[in-house]
């Protein structure tokens, strides 16, 4: 009777016809689980009794996710690990644990290396980073959603340690790999440890600006999503002009409107950190003082740095690769009807001598240009400076003077003292935009280049000079320059050489030069620590 089958009683009668009683006998495979379960036991107990080592490379993956959960146990109780027998034998398979075979033990590996990493040291992690790094990308980067969350605290930990190469290479290794889950999530924890820890402060930029172009080109549109998101991370910490060339200008036009969108929705330079490095939380930076509040009661333990300053962006200078340009000048431009760079700014045609400067100023356009002899270079500005009568030319002449001057820094000295004359002569120009050209240049020379007293004589030609513009136009840049000079020495230094002639041009018939030398005097007064440097 097929009706009978679907009844309670049925079931009963097969169940006790296929091995027992109801009385407390089970079915064959009740009987297998509990002859299982006993087994399980045996093994975790002969497993406890086993030395730790041995313990973290069990074969029996729950053996391995008992001593794990010791490990956290442990972490919690101990200041240090040489205290703790379980934490020392850890901490020579913390890299097995980062890559454990099995995805449940998996994540209780990563529980117990973030615990253990919480008191582990530098002196650790110089020597193990490698390893768990590797592992922590091949296997944590790959898992379960939560197993990623634990890998990338992994990072962050990692990061606290001040292992900052070593987290960014095996991030940038794993955003390359062919699984695009694996390198969504190297991409994303990148794009975290900028967020969370800075940069260039903690998190190096460099290899991040030269190793993640090629995502933008992903066949995955996740993993170019998260390049782009990383790119507007990296404008927050370090400004348009860091990225620009080794990151925006190597996207699809799209992406680049993307990004620039976005950027402009963010506050460039007033990234906050929102952790400190292990030593930064025992004795935090004057920069970071600000970060008078550690509020470590943000639900996730993490530390966020309370101030109203807006930090500096970082000199993009210091980490960018110099760019050869002298060589490019030399070659024959794509259009072949337009003259090479040498016969151009000699040409009696001012569009070309326009199109030269222009070409000049756009390959001195880069964050940090390699050292040669700009000695013919800067002879041909001088020439546009001094001596072209198109606006013009001389106004993009100026720029590419401060684009050179910002690029070579100090290997644009001798040039820029060259120049020096000529350019403060043209500030007499009636056309605004020239001067404000010429302005920039030459704020970028005394930036640097050199400092004010260095040039003095120069500049006290200018405040002489018959055309009250002239000397107008060099007490501004005298004002806006001593605000950006870097030590009291230097102020007093320009203070000495320069106050004498400035302090003649408070006394001037025009009333443009009286107000500029007042601005300059304050301006230098400033720099030397108030207006007792200058009263006498």
């Amino acid at each position: 009777d097929t009706s009978s089958r679907s009844t309670p009683q049925a079931r009963e009668t097969r169940f006790t016809h296929a091995g027992g009683e109801r009385d407390g006998r089970y079915p064959r495979s009740d009987r297998s689980a509990t002859m299982g379960a006993d087994d399980e036991a045996t093994q975790l107990a002969d497993a406890a009794k086993l030395p730790w080592d041995d313990r973290f490379k069990h074969s029996f993956w729950k053996a391995r996710v008992v001593a794990y959960e010791c490990v956290v146990k442990e972490a919690k109780l101990s200041q240090e690990i040489a205290s703790s027998a379980c934490l020392k034998a850890f901490g020579e398979c913390a890299k097995n644990a980062a890559g454990d075979a099995n995805a449940n033990a998996l994540d209780f590996g990563l529980d117990a290396l973030n615990a253990f990493l919480a008191v582990a040291d530098e002196d650790y992690v110089r020597t193990h980073s490698a390893g768990i790094l590797a592992n922590v990308v091949a296997k944590g980067m790959g898992g379960r959603p939560k197993t990623v969350d634990r890998a990338t605290e992994t990072c962050m930990l990692l990061l606290e340690l001040e292992c900052g190469d070593a987290v960014v290479d095996a991030l940038l290794k794993g955003s390359a790999h062919k699984v695009p889950k694996l390198a969504l999530a190297c991409v994303e924890a990148m794009r975290i440890s900028v967020k969370e820890f800075g940069t260039p402060a903690v998190v190096p930029p460099k290899p991040i600006l030269k190793g993640i172009a090629p995502l933008f080109d992903s066949k995955d549109a996740k993993v170019r999503g998260a390049a782009k998101d990383l790119t507007v991370e990296l404008t927050r910490w370090l400004g348009h002009d860091a990225v620009r060339r080794d990151l925006i200008e190597k996207m699809r036009g799209t992406m680049q409107a993307e990004v620039q969108a976005a950027a402009e929705a963010i506050e460039i330079g007033r990234a906050v950190r929102q952790r400190l490095t292990r030593k930064e939380q025992a004795n935090p930076p004057p920069d970071t003082a600000g970060v008078d509040a550690m509020d470590v009661d943000g639900g996730d333990g993490a530390v966020v740095v309370a101030t109203d300053a807006a930090p500096r962006l970082p000199d993009a200078y210091e980490f960018a690769d110099p760019e050869s340009i002298l060589d490019k000048l030399e070659k024959q431009p794509k259009d072949k009807e337009t003259p090479k760079f040498w016969d151009a700014v000699n040409s009696a045609k001012w569009k070309e001598r326009l199109d030269a400067m222009t070409r000049l100023k756009e390959l001195a356009d880069a964050p940090r240009l390699a050292s040669g002899d700009y000695g013919d270079v800067a002879r041909a500005l001088k020439k546009i400076v001094t001596k072209d009568a198109n606006i013009a030319c001389v106004g993009e002449a100026c720029a590419a003077a401060g684009a050179l001057a910002k690029g070579l820094r100090k290997e644009w000295t001798r040039e820029a003292k060259v120049l020096l004359p000529g350019m403060l002569d043209k500030l007499k120009d009636k056309n605004s935009s020239v001067v404000q050209k010429n302005q920039d240049a030459l704020l970028e020379f005394s930036k640097h280049c050199f400092s004010l007293a260095d040039v003095a004589d120069d500049i006290l030609a200018a405040l002489a000079h018959k055309m009250p513009k002239v000397p107008q136009q060099t007490l501004l840049w005298i004002a806006t320059a001593a605000r950006e000079m870097k030590t009291k020495t230097t102020a007093t230094t320009a203070q000495r050489a320069l106050l004498p002639g400035v302090i003649k041009c408070v006394d001037a018939a025009n009333p443009d030069v009286r107000a500029a030398a007042l601005d300059a005097v304050a301006g230098l007064a400033r720099a030397g620590g108030g207006y007792k440097s200058v009263a006498r």
